[in-house]
């Protein structure tokens, strides 16, 4: 987290979906209605980073100016709007793990320990949040998952572990992300339900960043050593990069038979879909894409890019780039999600 400094004050956030007005006659055509577009991530006005949210691309932050905050996850449900990510606690410096519903913040934890929430998952009325917090024993960071704001802690704490990804399924809830003290030798992994499935062997250090679940697969995007990959039910469904430069995958989605991964490549932004990957960049400056989400035939993927004067939040449509915050240091677009209203 980048030290706090004075931000933005906190404007009101008017997150009531707009109802379509009126019927149309039946000999009229009906035109398919706009979906919205939600975005997470944080800007910094001065020196420190403020957790935003971007609707349609207007900006409304969600931390009330005071503390530093990041956010990393995002979830909509009817009139609801959540997102996941962490707020600076100014009295004792470190980090508590935070859930936005609606712009109002619910504390995950209690300051006296680094936390972060990284990733949302809603199943009816429950709330699920995945992330990391330290532990009081070791000192290591633990995977943890949040269901309505109670922990689960998923390792024991003798080896640093965090939970970059939540999804939940008939009653099921699967968490992914890394086990391991060293990055090196730290192994990507799935939890379902607790229980740990080891994506690799350890020979080379992995991370599992983002989840997909579609009918009973599991699919599951990240990194082994310098190489994004594609996991299936724990096996290896497919290699996105050939290790000539660090690659990962960071966001997943899957539609049919199609599986789209967000990530990058060297300093590229760059998105698959079915293994066949898409520059979103042109790599005179560095690139990251962190989330991608899918809306009929339209493919959004959030990130951002950066070089020695600017760091922008960007999102992408259909392979063009729509900037979010230009000429601002350490904006960041960190997850997206696409809502289309009822009629």
């Amino acid at each position: 987290m980048i030290r706090p400094g004075p931000i933005a004050k906190a404007l009101p956030l008017p997150l009531v979906l707009a109802a379509l007005l009126g019927c149309p006659h039946k000999e009229r055509s009906v035109s398919p209605p706009t979906p919205d577009i939600y975005v997470a991530g944080w800007v910094t006005t001065s020196t420190r980073p403020e957790a935003v949210l971007w609707k349609n691309g207007e900006t409304y932050p969600l931390s009330d100016g005071n503390h530093g905050s990041q956010a990393f996850g995002l979830a909509v449900s009817g009139r609801d709007v959540y997102v996941a990510g962490c707020v600076n606690d100014s009295r004792t410096d470190r980090d508590i793990a935070m859930v936005w519903k609606n712009g109002t913040p619910a504390p995950l934890t209690d300051g006296t320990r680094d936390a972060q929430a990284a990733a949302l998952a809603l199943a009816g009325k429950d709330v699920y949040a995945a992330g990391f917090q330290t532990d009081a024993g070791t000192g290591k960071t633990v995977a943890t998952v949040w269901k309505n704001g109670a922990a689960t802690v998923l390792t024991d704490g003798a080896q640093d572990a965090r939970a970059w990804a939540v999804a939940v399924a008939g009653g099921d809830v699967y968490v992914a992300g890394s086990e391991g003290s060293n990055p090196r030798t730290q192994v990507a992994r799935i939890w379902k339900n607790g229980v740990a499935t080891t994506l690799t062997n350890g020979t080379r250090g992995a991370v599992a960043s983002a989840l997909a679940l579609f009918g009973a697969d599991v699919y599951a995007t990240g990194y082994e050593g310098d190489v994004a990959k594609i996991w299936k039910n724990g096996r290896v469904l497919a290699t996105l990069s050939n290790g000539a430069w660090f690659a990962t995958g960071s966001g997943i989605a899957v539609v049919g038979k199609d599986v789209y991964v967000a990530g990058w490549v060297g300093k590229v932004a760059t998105l698959w879909k079915n293994g066949t990957p898409t520059a979103l960049t042109d790599g005179t400056r560095f690139a990251n894409a962190w989330a991608v989400a899918v809306s009929g035939n339209d493919v959004y993927v959030a990130g951002d890019e950066f070089d020695e004067q600017a760091h922008m939040a960007e999102l992408w449509k259909n392979g063009n780039a729509i900037p979010l915050v230009e000429g601002m240091n350490l904006a960041r677009a960190a997850t997206v999600c696409v809502v289309v209203p009822r009629i």
